[in-house]
C-alpha cells in the first residue's frame, strides 16, 4: 500500500477528498458545506429510507495522537450521540498503527 503525504492539503481539501472518496466508494453523493463551526458534519448523505449518514473528517497531521482521541472522546462522542446518524464516518488524516 501506498503511503500518502495528506499533510499538503489544508483541512477544506482534506474534506472535499473524503467525501469524494466515500461518494465513490458508496455509490452515493455525500453533500458538504461551507467552512466554519460544524457541529460534527463535514459530510452528510440522506439514503431514501430516512437513514442519514454522517461523516467527520479530522486533519489533524500533526497533533499528538493522544490530543487528538481526548478531543474526539471528549467533543466529537458528545456531537454523534446529539446527531444520532444510523451510520458515522470518521476519517482521520493523522498515521496510525494495530498499536493505536
Amino acid at each position: 500500500m501506498s503511503d500518502y503525504d495528506f499533510s499538503r492539503l489544508n483541512d477544506k481539501e482534506f474534506e472535499v477528498f473524503c467525501a469524494d472518496l466515500l461518494s465513490a466508494r458508496e455509490g452515493v453523493i455525500f453533500e458538504r458545506f461551507k467552512p466554519g463551526r460544524d457541529a460534527g458534519v463535514d459530510g452528510r448523505f440522506f439514503r431514501s429510507d430516512g437513514d442519514e449518514w454522517i461523516l467527520q473528517c479530522k486533519h489533524w497531521i500533526s497533533t499528538p495522537l493522544e490530543k487528538l482521541v481526548k478531543s474526539i472522546a471528549d467533543s466529537e462522542s458528545l456531537k454523534v450521540q446529539k446527531l444520532s446518524p444510523s451510520r458515522y464516518i470518521l476519517a482521520l488524516s493523522h498515521s496510525l498503527s494495530l498499536n493505536d
